[in-house]
Formats: C-alpha cells, structure tokens, sequence
C-alpha cells in the first residue's frame, strides 16, 4: 500500500501502469509527474498486479526490475519476496478459474463498471503447500522469462513502427522493393 503523489516530482518520468496503458499495450507509460493527479501506487520488482476492475478482463502486470515503476489504485498489489512465489501468484491470477471467481464476487452497476474488491479476491480458496509451490514456480521460471521477453521485444517494435511509420506517411522514407 506504498503510495507516492507524482505531482510531488513534477520533472520526474514515472513508468506508469494504468488500465489504460495495459489494453494498449500490456505494459506502462512513461508520464512526467506534472502530468498524473492522483497518488499512485509504488511498483516493486517482486510486485504481481492484478486490476480489480473488470475481472472478465483479466489484466495481470508481473512486475520487472525497473526505477520509478508506479501503478494506478485500480490494480492489487501483491508483493512475492521470492520469485518461485510471484510466479505461482501469477498463474493463479491467469486461472480460468480465478477469473470466474472474481467475475462471480465482483460488485457494480454494469459490466463495464464491475469491481472485486480485494479481500474477497485474496479469500480466493486454493491449495498450497510451500515446498511443491516452490518446485512449481522454480519450474515456471523460464516459461514466464520468455513471456516476458517477448513482452519486451513487442514493446520495441511498437515503438520503432510508431517512429517510423509517421515517416513513411510523409515521404521522408520510402522502402526499396
């Protein structure tokens, strides 16, 4: 529940989860601290966010090692020490299962404004035993690793088509056939 007011560091570039930056791009924004008006969350590598808006949506942000990481209140926090354990977390956050619990227990006017609040999402009832949840998220590792250098490389190219595409419009740049 560490929060922190950007607003505070106005010249400071913030990487910013939002829900709006995770349905464009699976990741986070860079903003200046002037330009965010609310306390934020603060973003720790061993953090697993998992957005209590919209459950059917099911967006889950693991965390990487990275400066100036904060996130909207719209996101649970949950912070893993080991990484075996945030690993474990966010399979169990991908579960179909889950999903539908939380989809099930959330509260609002409309589907679009559908909330679970997060005691309930933490009530979830799943079984753990920490030594084969360790071997588990110990065996996950490199399947989750890939993921998200996948993430990454997406994330590059994205902004290499955004650099580039503008020039192509104009003329700037033409392609050799």
């Amino acid at each position: 529940k560490d929060q922190v007011n950007p607003k505070h560091s106005p010249n400071k570039v913030f990487k910013l989860f939002s829900i709006p930056s995770y349905d464009i791009n699976k990741s986070y924004t860079e903003e200046l601290g002037s330009a965010i008006d609310s306390n934020k969350f603060i973003i720790e590598k061993t953090d697993l966010l998992v957005s209590k808006l919209n459950p059917k949506f099911n967006r889950v942000v693991y965390s990487e090692d990275e400066h100036d990481m904060i996130s909207s209140t719209e996101f649970v926090v949950f912070r893993a020490e080991e990484e075996w354990k945030k690993n474990y977390l966010y399979l169990l956050a991908t579960n179909p299962i889950f999903i539908g619990f939380c989809m099930q227990n959330a509260t609002g006017s409309s589907g679009s404004h559908a909330r679970i609040d997060p005691d309930v999402m933490m009530s979830f009832p799943h079984s753990y035993n920490e030594p084969m949840v360790k071997m588990f998220g110990e065996s996950v590792s490199p399947l989750i690793e890939r993921g998200l250098q996948t993430q990454r490389e997406n994330k590059e190219i994205t902004a290499l088509r955004d650099w580039l595409l503008p020039m192509l419009m104009n003329g700037q740049v033409t392609v050799n056939e």
